[in-house]
């Protein structure tokens, strides 16, 4: 994963800093060379890309027997991150290995990155043009799943989303599923790739970066409305990639690092209480479509290993207490505060850094976009705006503070349309959250950590834009996760 070949093509393509050096877990077979691997539907065959010099091959495997069958040769090519199909087709990722975005456009060529679909030793493509389609996965329907930086339909050309393709098309269309509401902004960097489908077709999980000092993470989702339903699976503060459903259609297994950890580590969610425990030192895991064997990727190579009762066996410490189980407890409740109003702070608003803490503002405002509108700010003497809920040009934002006091702040993806409104900020102790009544919900990792604020002064509405809000008509501030903001993650929800 060190070199920009292979993170390109690897589902591990964001992980290279960080190696395995623990003892391998106990393998069910003899190990291979190679890495991304996936097992066929009949369980007998498995596809995965193997190194070669410079060069990476995409192979088939026979496991009963041991013959290999080359789907493509690396060399002119680059292909890998193979996807089974329920009818036994394999679909994969193929790119020129020379083809530069200069060259492709001097040569008027539709190669890019581009998706391929293999079967009985016959090949055709599926996707067409200059652009890095990636880690394709089949749903239950027979429809492939993908990231594409393809540009059209967006804001930002060139920033990925999520697609659909259905092969059984002559020339496939790509229809979009998921564009993170944070791209649409200026606010974030944001990065999707790898969606797996659950095996009933209902639910999508996906990996996901919304910020340069973020992590990857990984989103599960209803798959008729990813933006809407979107919950987070795994924790701010971990590392993970490569998720896949397991066929109970309840677990997912992926890739995961938490600080401590001595290398990357195959790991396991429930996907309904958000528990998740670390099952044995790898990477790239996929399970047989019985359920009874996983294979992953460790020291370059592919191993084996049983699946058992007790991988799916969770134990208290497991299950993570998180901010939102803390109920609201209200500090502060103002009404019809005017601009230039301020209150005091006592010490119940000291909010260390691991304390999760809310300002609630429903408000009215001129509705004049061109200036930029303070609702509320809180005063410590660690920072003048030591919380801080805004309009910029009419688009909501929230802000807090790192401890270098460099400003930490999230927006919306959308302006207010009407000049009355209700904005709620989260900060918890590894994440900030935004919520627009009626407009989206948006969160970003706090990467370093925000700055620990134990010196309350006051809070103001207004006076720290140019412009004002008319009334904030009902301010609240406290701690605790408030009540009317959805919980990021409630994955029994997701499956009722």
């Amino acid at each position: 994963m060190e070199r920009t070949t292979r993170i390109m093509i690897s589902t591990a393509m964001l992980a290279a800093a960080i190696t395995c050096g623990a003892s391998a877990a106990r393998a069910a077979g003899a190990s291979i060379a190679g890495d991304c691997a996936v097992f066929s539907p009949d369980g007998g065959r498995i596809a995965f890309q193997r190194e070669r010099g410079d060069a990476f091959d995409l192979v088939v495997r026979d496991l009963s027997t041991g013959e290999e069958t080359l789907v493509e040769k690396g060399g002119k090519v680059i292909a890998g991150q193979p996807a089974w199909g329920p009818d036994g087709s394999l679909a994969y990722v193929m790119m020129p290995a020379t083809n530069t975005a200069y060259e492709a456009a001097v040569a008027k060529s539709e190669d890019g990155s581009n998706l391929w679909l293999w079967k009985d030793g016959a090949r055709r493509r599926i996707t067409w043009g200059r652009v890095h389609d990636s880690t394709p996965s089949f749903g239950p329907d027979g429809r492939i799943y993908f990231a594409s930086a393809c540009g059209y339909a967006q804001r930002k050309a060139g920033t990925p989303a999520l697609f659909v393709v259905d092969p059984r098309e002559a020339r496939p269309e790509r229809k979009m599923i998921y564009f993170a509401p944070n791209a649409r902004t200026i606010c974030v960097s944001t990065g999707v790739s790898q969606p797996s489908v659950s095996p009933d077709g209902k639910l999508l999980v996906w990996t996901e970066i919304n910020a340069l000092d973020d992590v990857w993470h990984i989103c599960i989702a209803r798959l008729s409305d990813p933006a809407g339903t979107m919950r987070r699976l795994t924790p701010f503060a971990m590392w993970a990639y490569s998720p896949r459903w397991c066929p109970d259609g309840r677990h997912v297994v992926f890739t995961g690092f938490n600080a401590g950890d001595d290398g990357w580590g195959v790991h396991v969610a429930d996907a309904r209480t958000g528990a998740i425990k670390r099952l044995f030192p790898g990477e790239e895991p996929s399970l047989s479509a019985d359920g009874r064997r996983i294979v992953f990727t460790r020291d370059a190579s592919l191993r084996f290993a049983d699946v058992t009762p007790d991988t799916f066996t969770f134990r208290a410490g497991d299950s993570r207490s998180q901010p939102w189980d803390e109920p609201e407890r209200l500090l502060l409740a103002k009404t019809n505060m005017t601009n230039s109003m301020s209150a005091a702070l006592g010490d119940d608003f000291k909010f260390g850094s691991d304390r999760t803490f809310f300002v609630r503002a429903e408000f009215d405002y001129d509705g004049d976009i061109s200036k930029n509108h303070d609702i509320v700010h809180g005063i410590y003497k660690e920072s003048h705006i030591g919380f801080h809920l805004y309009l910029i040009k009419g688009t909501p934002n929230f802000g807090t503070r790192y401890p270098d006091n460099r400003h930490l702040h999230i927006c919306s993806n959308g302006k207010f349309k009407d000049r009355h409104g209700m904005l709620t900020g989260i900060r918890t102790k590894d994440a900030i959250y935004l919520y627009v009544e009626g407009g989206g919900f948006y969160s970003k990792g706090l990467g370093k950590g925000a700055i620990a604020l134990d010196h309350p002064i006051r809070v103001e509405v207004g006076n720290a834009l140019s412009g004002s809000v008319s009334l904030v008509r009902k301010l609240d501030i406290g701690t605790g996760w408030p009540v009317n903001v959805p919980k990021p993650f409630a994955g029994e929800e997701l499956f009722k």
